[in-house]
């Protein structure tokens, strides 16, 4: 094991003292076994002890991550639970330790902080999703926002009144009444298609088309002309 003490020292004389992960690589075994050697030799040596080596180990993987969270909230990109346990292989309870570990090292935000900042970067894919849609004039109902978040219905109509009232937009019964003309849309494009193909819908095969009984496909056919 000489060449491993060699390279030891010969790292920390350089000012860049190993990990056990960088340990292992070097010599082409795990973290674990590169954790074992710096143990070893701090003790052949007189120097850390396995606690402090551990320690040692455990903050230069951390800094990564601190590196990783600095870079995505001064890109504007800030990390969420989720996404920061994705960016390293883990879930999103170790994001959420981790964020919450960064925030009080520099100087912190509190739990309640924290969970509100990562629900309002998760929040603001979904704006930006309402706003694209409704500029292509392709506004979202709540069953197609759900469905594009993998959510349900209930979910996305949640979504757009809380979207409406953060834009300083409409009343609830004007939303309601936009999400209905936004859903009635898709009945009149097929209605036309229908028409223009020369096959005319009647109040039964219009319902059927849309999941509805034949009163409705009436009600929608005579709304239509």
């Amino acid at each position: 094991r000489e060449a491993v003490w060699a390279e030891v020292r010969r790292a920390e004389e350089a000012g860049e003292p190993h990990t056990g992960a960088s340990l292992g690589k070097k010599f082409g075994k795990s973290k674990r076994w590169g954790s074992a050697r710096l143990a070893e030799f701090s003790e052949r040596e007189g120097g850390e002890s396995r606690a402090a080596v551990a320690k040692r180990d455990r903050d230069a993987e951390l800094e990564e991550v601190w590196a990783e969270v600095r870079r995505a909230d001064e890109a504007g990109e800030a990390h969420t639970c989720a996404s920061l346990g994705k960016k390293f292989g883990k879930s999103k309870p170790w994001g959420q330790a981790r964020l919450a570990e960064f925030r009080r090292r520099e100087g912190g935000t509190t739990q309640a902080q924290l969970f509100a900042a990562a629900r309002e970067a998760e929040s603001e894919k979904v704006w930006v999703e309402l706003r694209r849609a409704r500029d292509a004039g392709e506004p979202h109902t709540g069953s197609s926002l759900g469905a594009k978040f993998g959510k349900g219905p209930s979910w996305g109509k949640e979504r757009l009144a809380e979207f409406r009232k953060r834009e300083g937009a409409t009343t609830q019964s004007r939303l309601v009444v936009g999400v209905r003309e936004a859903e009635l849309e898709k009945v009149w494009a097929e209605v036309r298609r229908a028409r223009d193909a020369g096959e005319p819908y009647t109040g039964r095969s219009l319902g059927a088309k849309f999941g509805k009984g034949p009163s409705w496909g009436k009600e929608r056919l005579a709304e239509f002309r």
